[in-house]
C-alpha cells in the first residue's frame, strides 16, 4: 500500500472527556496571537484518503472521526430535525467556531501539566491552538489545531528500542518492542523517517515512554 498526504479536509468536532464548565471564558485570538499549547491523545491511522490522525471516539454512524496535522473545526450542534417540547422541532444550526455556552464542539486538549491517560495504542499529541478558543479549568476547546510533536504510547512492559507497524484492518499506527510476540495477522512496518516525512509533524518513539516511566506530565 502506498502511503499518501492527507487531504486538507475540514474536521469535524472532537470530543475526549473532558469537563465542561458554563460560562467559559473565551479567548479569541487572531492569527497574529501566539497559540496556546495544548497536549491530547489520539490514534495515527492509515485511512483510504492518506495517513492520518483520527480522534479516540467514532461519529454517529460509526467512522473514525479524522482530521490533518492542520485542520479547521467544523461541526454541526443541536438536533437535526428531532421532535422537541410540544411536538415542535429543533433544526440543528451549523457554525464554524466553538461557543462558550455550548460543549459540544471544537478541538479539544489539555492543557499542559494536566495528568495524561496512558493507553497503549494511543498517541501522545502536542498541539498549537488558535483562532477562537474556550478556556475551561483543565483544557481548551479551540477553532484551529496544528499538530506539533506526535509520540506512541507502549505496552506497560515495552521498553526501546521502539518500531512501528498497522494493520490493514483498522489502519491504526501502533509501537512494538523486541520482546513483543509477534503480531497474530500479517501487519506493515512503518519507519518514523517516512511518518515524519507524510505527516510533517515531529515523530519522537521515546518521549511518551520517558514521560510515564518518570511519571511525568507532558
Amino acid at each position: 500500500m502506498s502511503f499518501r498526504k492527507p487531504s486538507q479536509w475540514q474536521s469535524p468536532s472532537l470530543r475526549p472527556s473532558l469537563r465542561e464548565a458554563r460560562g467559559a471564558p473565551m479567548t479569541a485570538s487572531p492569527a497574529e496571537d501566539e497559540p496556546l499549547r495544548g497536549v491530547k491523545a489520539a490514534h495515527v491511522s492509515v485511512l483510504p484518503a492518506g495517513v492520518t490522525f483520527t480522534a479516540l471516539h467514532v461519529d454517529p454512524v460509526g467512522r473514525p472521526v479524522a482530521y490533518a496535522p492542520q485542520a479547521d473545526m467544523t461541526c454541526l450542534c443541536g438536533y437535526a430535525e428531532m421532535p422537541g417540547v410540544m411536538g415542535t422541532r429543533r433544526y440543528a444550526r451549523w457554525h464554524e467556531r466553538p461557543e462558550p455556552g455550548d460543549g459540544n464542539c471544537g478541538f479539544y486538549a489539555w492543557k499542559p501539566g494536566q495528568p495524561f491517560p496512558w493507553t497503549a495504542g494511543t498517541w501522545l499529541m502536542e498541539v498549537d491552538l488558535y483562532g477562537r478558543v474556550v478556556e475551561h479549568e483543565r483544557g481548551y476547546r479551540a477553532q484551529k489545531q496544528r499538530v506539533l510533536r506526535i509520540s506512541p504510547v507502549p505496552e506497560a512492559f515495552c521498553e526501546p528500542p521502539f518500531a512501528l507497524s498497522y494493520f490493514p484492518g483498522d489502519g491504526r499506527v501502533t509501537v512494538s518492542c523486541l520482546t513483543c510476540p509477534p503480531p497474530q495477522a500479517p501487519s506493515h512496518s512503518v519507519s518514523a523517517d517516512r511518518l515524519r516525512s507524510l505527516l510533517n509533524v515531529e515523530v519522537d518513539l521515546e518521549r511518551a515512554w520517558h514521560l510515564r516511566e518518570n511519571g511525568s506530565c507532558p
